[in-house]
């Protein structure tokens, strides 16, 4: 009886003990904490908790083309509506993934060959998707993964798909046609291996200065950071090629990141080495203006497309914050969980203390003369699919905290800003997201409150 007794006190106190949401350290920057949601689990009580701790979501697959238009011609936006709806009835924004993709598509889509029916077919999807959603989605991925993984770093290959064998010009024409539909929405490039391990980063830059320079209307590029803990990019790689991003003038999200462990999962320190991978990229996407959102491809583990023994996510089985959860936690409550001073610039720089990042050394992404040389047997493959230190950070005049590796530089990066947004003042005094915030910490208190009382109730009368 006691042993029961003392395993149900124990269940009840880790209920008592709540958490921070993500959402509530993003001081009164716009700037996007989010994760990747499937409406299969919409009626998982715990999964819905854990995914309101975010400000930002977007739908694993509900939104795709495949999950649009599966029948030629025939929309149904029930399951991506869906999506939004769940995004609205949080305080979360909505992020649109994704208008045209190769892979997971239904064979009406694939089985086409000729180039005018091709065009027609994009330019159809697209212009009907955008009408649905104009003025509900303010950033959509247009194109993912056109880029073929073996490209050299000093150019670009499309990839042989069955859309660019159809037709070579389809990223112009996706482009193209978004703009047009909708000349708000904010128009996205997203694919993997760019977060600066691999040689396609300086391929995927490629591509995105060349349609920039030929005035391809594009917006930002969505680094999508699927990784491992024994192969995980550094600091330096992914700053990098986040300031690169900054002056070309391309805004920047990390739209999927995970970190697998394929190898040793059971070594006490794998939550350590995971959380360096993620706060590394975190704190990368802060140190630079254009870089305003960072997304987490799912929620639990078991949720994870990448199966729950490869641990990849920021929440447990059980639906309760990991060691990599309070790591990214922490990092925004030191940047941007107090308001910045938007009035105070700094040319002084806080490095992460990580000597395993210290010996890179900067290249251009326009000439890129070294990087990390991938292993084949760890090179991700495409992971869009169905199935460090804790310093106190100066603060900049967008989301605050400041990071460098480079030891030969002391001063802030200054890269050209992209949407770089101040916060409005509005009549009342607590804003909407605050007072949301208020609310559900009130209700968490409460939540432990009764709990404990429970135990205590509970351990009286089985006592005496």
């Amino acid at each position: 009886m006691e042993i029961r007794t003392l395993i149900l006190a124990l269940t009840l106190v880790k209920l008592c003990i709540g958490y921070d949401a993500l959402r509530d350290y993003v001081g009164d920057s716009d700037f996007k904490i989010g994760v990747a949601i499937n409406s299969e689990h919409f009626d998982d009580e715990e999964y819905v908790e854990a995914a309101s701790n975010f400000n930002m979501a977007v739908a694993e697959n509900g939104c795709k083309l495949s999950g649009i238009q599966y029948i030629k011609g025939k929309y149904d936006f029930r399951d991506c509506d869906y999506h939004l709806e769940f995004a609205q009835n949080h305080t979360m924004e909505f992020r649109g993934h994704n208008l045209v993709w190769h892979s997971y598509q239904p064979e009406w889509f694939q089985n086409i060959i000729d180039a005018n029916a091709m065009e027609n077919a994009i330019v159809d999807h697209i212009t009907t998707v955008l009408t649905h959603y104009k003025g509900k989605i303010k950033a959509w991925d247009v194109v993912n993964e056109a880029i073929d993984d073996n490209s050299p770093s000093n150019s670009f290959n499309y990839r042989d798909s069955f859309i660019y064998q159809a037709l070579p010009n389809f990223v112009d024409v996706a482009f193209t046609t978004a703009r047009k539909v909708d000349p708000d929405v904010k128009l996205f490039y997203n694919d993997y291996s760019t977060e600066g391990k691999w040689p396609k980063t300086y391929s995927v830059y490629k591509f995105i200065k060349d349609l920039v320079d030929r005035n391809i209307p594009i917006d930002g590029v969505g680094i999508q950071y699927h990784t491992t803990v024994q192969n995980q990019p550094t600091f330096y790689n992914i700053n990098k090629v986040i300031s690169d991003y900054c002056d070309l003038g391309i805004e920047v999200h990390i739209t999927e990141i995970d970190v697998e462990c394929s190898d040793k999962c059971d070594n006490e320190n794998i939550e350590k080495l995971q959380s360096e991978a993620y706060t590394n990229a975190l704190k990368a996407c802060l140190n630079n203006s254009c870089c305003t959102a960072y997304l987490v491809w799912g929620v639990a583990d078991k949720n994870s497309w990448l199966g729950e023994d490869t641990l990849p996510l920021l929440f447990d089985n059980d639906f309760q914050p990991k060691t990599q959860y309070n790591k990214i936690l922490k990092v925004l409550k030191e940047t941007l969980g107090e308001t910045p001073d938007k009035s105070t610039n700094t040319n002084e720089t806080t490095a992460p203390n990580d000597s395993s990042n210290s010996t890179d050394s900067p290249n251009s992404m326009d000439s890129p003369n070294s990087m990390d040389s991938p292993n084949s047997m760890d090179s991700p493959n495409s992971m869009d699919s169905p199935k460090s230190t804790d310093s106190t950070l100066p603060t900049d005049s967008n989301y605050g905290g400041v990071y460098s590796e480079n030891p030969n530089s002391s001063t802030i990066n200054t890269a050209p800003t992209q949407s770089t947004t101040t916060s409005i003042e509005k009549e009342t005094d607590i804003p909407e997201d605050g007072a949301m915030s208020i609310l559900r910490s009130s209700f968490g208190h409460f939540k432990s409150f009764i709990l404990f009382y429970v135990l205590i109730i509970y351990v009286y009368y089985i006592v005496f």
